[in-house]
């Protein structure tokens, strides 16, 4: 059993390599995902043809998903170029609308923070379709959950290769929800909202950890709440 488990640490480890090589040497990712799919198709052949070989299987599915990884990377890269482009210089202001993908944390001075991808960018002149990941800050007068779209005029930075995000984004104008998630994320918005509104009636200031300690929903935490938390940690590591 010991040994049937470990069979996963190349394949794992063979996943990390490619990807983080792809990711810092997009010129080399195409090829390097080519060779592993061809490498792959090999030890698969020797495996069937010459006798089953479990060398020859986890080597084969190793490079499988090694290509697989690299290949992610060849597909993601035009649209996280492209919108990384269009804000080279960091000063222009674009028009972004993205899909929130992550969870929604809300900052002390009143801003929130989440992952998105982008549906569309521009900048007046230019136009960019493709989707790439981003990562917004900013006010919102509605409330944003996963799955929502939204607008937001902003300025974006260009984050490090292996940031997820291709562009950090600082809205300069509250943040606009064109939509509401839908299907099943719907039904997950209002389960979370319903937690919420419903820890509101608990008595003491700890009421609002309840959703945050559920479901990840930290909205009901208030700035003081926030704060008496960290200087309460800062005083135990001290």
């Amino acid at each position: 059993m010991r040994r049937a488990a470990l069979r996963g640490v190349p394949v794992a480890a063979a996943a990390w390599v490619s990807a983080g090589y792809a990711i810092h040497h997009a010129a080399h990712a195409t090829p390097i995902a080519l060779a592993l799919g061809v490498l792959a198709a090999s030890l698969a052949a020797v495996s069937v043809f010459v006798g089953r070989r479990e060398w020859a299987v986890v080597a084969s599915a190793a490079c499988a998903v090694a290509a697989a990884a690299a290949l992610s990377v060849v597909l993601a890269s035009p649209a996280r170029s492209a919108v990384q482009q269009l804000a080279a210089d960091g000063a222009r202001v674009l028009t972004i609308d993205a899909v929130a993908t992550g969870k929604v944390q809300a900052a002390p001075d009143g801003a929130v923070r989440f992952e998105a991808i982008v549906i569309d960018a521009r900048d007046g002149a230019q136009r960019v379709t493709g989707a790439a990941p981003v990562r917004i800050r900013g006010v919102a007068t509605e409330r944003i959950d996963v799955g929502s779209i939204v607008r937001v005029r902003a300025t974006g930075a260009e984050t490090f290769p292996d940031d997820r995000a291709a562009l950090s984004v600082r809205a300069i104008e509250p943040i606009e929800v064109l939509a509401g998630p839908g299907g099943l994320l719907a039904t997950a918005s209002d389960l979370r909202r319903g937690l919420v509104d419903a820890s509101t009636g608990l008595p003491g200031a700890g009421a609002g950890l309840v959703p945050g300690l559920a479901v990840g929903d930290t909205s009901a935490v208030s700035a003081e709440l926030d704060g008496a938390m960290k200087v309460s940690s800062q005083a135990r590591l001290e």
